[in-house]
């Protein structure tokens, strides 16, 4: 592979559009070479230098323009961790997808979807998104439940959509006529990006669907999905009664408690603690203790205040010494990163606990937080449902 990147980056100047679109296709598949920056800065710059210069009043120009070769490109310089951070490569994908979106179907707009939602500097892109909306909507009856699982996804972290009413109805109505067909991934798919859409929160036929259909699919699901659920349908108020969907997705997760990373411990202890036939049981709450103690160390600053208010609802580790310990020490560290939002839940959580009130590192290090916070950011990372 190091042998076919060195003659890839030597000969690209002698290809054509195509060629460069299987080369990332292709080398993007291969996690050895991910890392090669040779490589992937010269495939970028070609594209740069190729379509920045874009202009949807020559015919011309865009008649070159095929929408599988932009589906290939966002896709595979997705995965690519060296570029997601190149404004000049994104901005030259996203105004040639936002010309050619018009003219893909289902699967496509999709995948366009999918691949740009994975790049935190398109999220704000308007135009981008405004035109990947309006296709979706004339298309999304069309799509498969793992197409449809995957733009409900991808939609859900670009807030410019998250009031768009029409996009947002159509993508439910489309899930709630295949979601019988979902596969247990597709599933939480949906329940994540649906339990962020304000509009969706109160369509009951929606949640009842999906309730019914988790419960069924919960054997099937890895321990992000879920986390996943659990994260979704806590915000969901018609499912926080669904005795048989908690009971389920609470089997499911104790049995796969120490599989759980520091997102979807964070998840879980949040999503729980909302369920308040759960809050006494015991089991559950000594397990999800022992997988946060495991990874204190990964947690970030809101994954740290998530597990404070959350753990300090279950009664019965409100005493357990090395949970309180493990969070004092981790809230102490990432104090000078949080936002006020989440200082606000630690000095809260925390307040209730006999067990650290006497810890002036804990309290010293919230105080200075709380008098110079972190910016609220536009977003955190949120338990980003895998795509298909």
């Amino acid at each position: 592979w190091a042998e076919l990147a060195g003659a890839a980056v030597s000969q690209m100047k002698l290809m054509n559009n195509l060629d460069i679109a299987n080369l990332v296709n292709g080398f993007s598949k291969i996690i050895f070479v991910h890392r090669s920056q040779k490589l992937w800065n010269a495939l970028g710059s070609r594209v740069i230098h190729a379509w920045k210069r874009t202009d949807k009043n020559e015919p011309e120009m865009l008649s070159l323009l095929n929408p599988v070769e932009v589906i290939t490109l966002v896709n595979g310089f997705s995965k690519i961790q060296l570029l997601l951070s190149s404004r000049l490569l994104w901005e030259a994908l996203a105004g040639v997808a936002a010309l050619v979106v018009e003219h893909m179907n289902a699967p496509e707009v999709s995948l366009c979807v999918n691949g740009f939602s994975k790049v935190e500097l398109c999220w704000e892109n308007a135009e981008l998104w405004g035109a990947l909306g309006t296709a979706a909507v004339y298309v999304v009856h069309k799509m498969s439940p793992r197409h449809l699982g995957n733009c409900a996804n991808g939609f859900s972290k670009v807030r410019l959509l998250l009031q768009d009413e029409l996009l947002w109805e159509e993508i439910a109505n489309g899930a709630v006529n295949i979601v019988n067909k979902m596969s247990s991934q597709g599933v939480a798919n949906c329940v994540n990006g649906f339990s962020k859409v304000p509009s969706l929160l109160r369509n009951h036929t929606l949640w009842t669907d999906f309730a019914r259909t988790t419960r069924s699919a919960v054997k099937e699901m890895n321990v992000q999905g879920l986390a996943t659920c659990v994260n979704g349908f806590s915000k969901v108020g018609s499912a926080l009664g669904d005795q048989g969907l908690w009971e389920a997705l609470k089997d499911a997760v104790s049995s796969t408690s120490l599989q759980l990373n520091a997102q979807d411990v964070a998840h879980c202890v949040g999503g729980f603690s909302k369920v308040d036939t759960l809050l006494g049981d015991r089991g559950l709450w000594e397990r999800l203790s022992a997988a946060a103690i495991s990874v204190f160390a990964q947690m970030n600053p809101q994954e740290v205040a998530a597990c404070v208010v959350g753990f300090s609802k279950a009664e019965s580790v409100l005493e357990h010494r090395a949970l309180w310990d493990g969070l004092a020490e981790a809230a102490a560290s990432r104090a000078p990163q949080m936002n006020s939002q989440e200082v606000e839940m630690c000095v809260s959580g925390f307040s209730r606990i006999e067990i650290v009130l006497g810890s002036p590192k804990l309290w010293e290090a919230l105080k200075e937080a709380s008098l110079s916070p972190q910016e609220q950011p536009k977003t955190r990372k949120d338990v980003p449902a895998a795509s298909e």
